[in-house]
């Protein structure tokens, strides 16, 4: 985790960091709505899926703020000791310094919203609608 903190915390986002109980209790929580034979989404609990080959960063900026809530925050789950929280708004303007192709895949929760959006380190989003 001291490679990711360090990279984040080079970014200066204002980013808190999830303790390692909250970090799992997160990563848990997320994992369900991973699909397990493919690097994305799970249909059995994620509706609406759209999905985007990122191939511009432009475009990807634009698909993102036109399909993610601006307002509030997100937890950023990178694996169950690597969870941070952060603005909306910082998250969809830093999202190519966070995901890196080079990085690995994250599940990315509106915490006021039940969107939901994966990235995946083949250079894919997918953001859908998590069922209640």
């Amino acid at each position: 985790m001291k490679y990711r903190k360090a990279e984040i915390e080079r970014l200066n986002l204002s980013v808190r960091w999830l303790d390692s109980k909250n970090a799992k209790n997160a990563y848990d929580f997320t994992a369900k709505y991973c699909a397990t034979d493919f690097y994305g989404l799970n249909s059995e609990v994620i509706e609406s899926i759209f999905r985007l080959k990122i191939e511009s960063n432009t475009i990807t900026d634009a698909w993102l703020k036109s399909n993610f809530n601006t307002e509030g925050t997100v937890q950023v789950v990178f694996s169950e000791n690597e969870v941070f929280i952060l603005a909306t708004s910082i998250f969809l303007d830093a999202w190519q310094d966070i995901f890196m192709p080079a990085r690995d895949d994250a599940i990315v929760l509106h915490n006021d919203s039940n969107k939901i959006l994966f990235y995946s380190h083949e250079h894919v989003l997918e953001i859908g609608q998590r069922k209640i």
